[in-house]
């Protein structure tokens, strides 16, 4: 009599279906502590159209404090770094895989509001397009000199508030 083997062929292709992951956001359990809210969820700036939505990535807790809603990040995709929107955070990501980390904010100032969201989602839904054509015709290019500039002053006054406090009696 032949004895059926019970075990599957290629266990490696069914993992992590139905199977809820230790630590959703792909970091420690102690670095997921120090993040509030651990998911951010990515527009990626590409002309493909199956590939208009929200992507959720990890935020690391070195880039907690800059992962605000509208700020430029870059992220791995595909293999490459490309560009995107951060839309929103959230605490718990429904994809059933280990989430990759935000790879960096490009800058720290918010350059798309929840409004504007709002609108390049109509725009895209009304006109057929995608979402993150709408926004890089939305948002200008980023000039490096001219956001020093704008954080350079309220930097500034930030540091003379503290010295002011420190220095009066």
């Amino acid at each position: 009599m032949t004895s059926f083997n019970t075990e599957p062929l290629q266990p490696d292709l069914l993992q992590g279906f139905g199977v809820s992951l230790p630590s959703q956001a792909g970091s420690t359990e102690a670095e997921d502590s120090a993040v509030s809210l651990p998911v951010a969820r990515v527009h990626i700036d590409t002309h493909v159209p199956h590939l208009d939505r929200l992507f959720d990535y990890a935020v690391p807790a070195a880039l907690d404090a800059e992962a605000q809603s509208g700020v430029r990040v870059r992220v791995k995709f595909g293999g490459r770094e490309v560009t995107g929107w951060l839309r929103e955070r959230v605490a718990r990501s429904d994809s059933p895989t280990r989430l990759v980390p935000l790879h960096k904010i490009v800058s720290p100032l918010p350059v798309v509001d929840a409004e504007i969201f709002e609108l390049a989602d109509a725009l895209a839904d009304r006109y057929a397009g995608l979402v993150p054509d709408v926004l890089r015709l939305a948002v200008p290019p980023r000039v490096a000199s001219v956001e020093q500039q704008y954080l350079a002053p309220a930097s500034s006054v930030s540091s003379s508030e503290s010295e002011d406090a420190e220095g009066s009696p």
